[in-house]
């Protein structure tokens, strides 16, 4: 039975953005595409991420294809905004919330009320659509369900390593987590956190490793801690 608490987690978002959000009709995809984005940034207390396409088919369930075009659809209604970077890295991604900003609906759509904006801040989106490039399209989850190959290239990104995913010892321990219930997601969310945290400490930086981070003992504990803050984490989210 599902139990969802504030305290395992909460997305702080503002009102304005929300029944803007009610009021702007959306293909369900796009919507999906975008409530991940908002999830990956807003629900880790930041402006952008770093995210792959893998990610997101990993998440929402949808296929490569699809995403891109959601992507792009996001893009041409100026919701989203995207920083391309080499092929070889992930894209940056982001949510335009200045919805003064979004592309118009059709005349034949209305809002139900007519919404201000208290953004004074220029968010700028990405000026055309973004062909989006994946050289990772194995990241997607093997045959028993369990993503190893979009966990560890998550790792690597986060960390700059090169760990391997053939070995047995790695896919053991990720294995041994997802069988007690972890999500992709609480992946993601322990090597963000502790990479942000020991990446750039001499000392620590060679225990961003899967058999430290994943281990019986460790993961829970990572994955309840908060992501170090180096100024107000709420910023310019309101």
């Amino acid at each position: 039975m599902a139990n969802p608490q504030l305290e395992h987690g909460h997305i702080k978002i503002a009102t304005e953005i929300w029944e803007a959000l009610t009021a702007y009709r959306l293909p369900g995809e796009q919507m999906q595409v975008l409530m991940f984005i908002i999830r990956k940034t807003y629900g880790w207390r930041k402006k952008t991420d770093e995210i792959a396409l893998s990610e997101f088919m990993v998440s929402t369930g949808i296929n490569k294809q699809n995403v891109v075009r959601a992507i792009n659809g996001l893009l041409s209604k100026k919701i989203i905004a995207v920083i391309k970077k080499d092929n070889a890295l992930p894209h940056v991604y982001g949510f335009v919330k200045d919805f003064d900003k979004w592309k118009p609906l059709s005349k034949k759509i209305t809002l139900s009320k007519k919404i201000t904006s208290v953004i004074k801040k220029d968010n700028k989106p990405a000026s055309t659509p973004i062909k989006e490039t994946d050289n990772t399209d194995s990241r997607v989850p093997s045959k028993n369900g369990i993503p190893y190959e979009a966990i560890i290239k998550r790792l690597n990104e986060k960390s700059g390593k090169g760990f391997r995913l053939k070995t047995q010892a790695t896919k053991s321990s990720i294995r041994a987590r997802w069988n007690e219930g972890f999500s992709f997601d609480d992946f993601c969310r322990v090597i963000d956190v502790k990479c942000a945290e020991w990446k750039g400490n001499f000392k620590m930086a060679k225990y961003l490793r899967p058999e430290t981070l994943f281990s019986a003992t460790k993961f829970e504990s990572y994955l309840n801690e908060s992501p170090q803050q180096t100024q107000d984490p709420y910023e310019d989210l309101n």
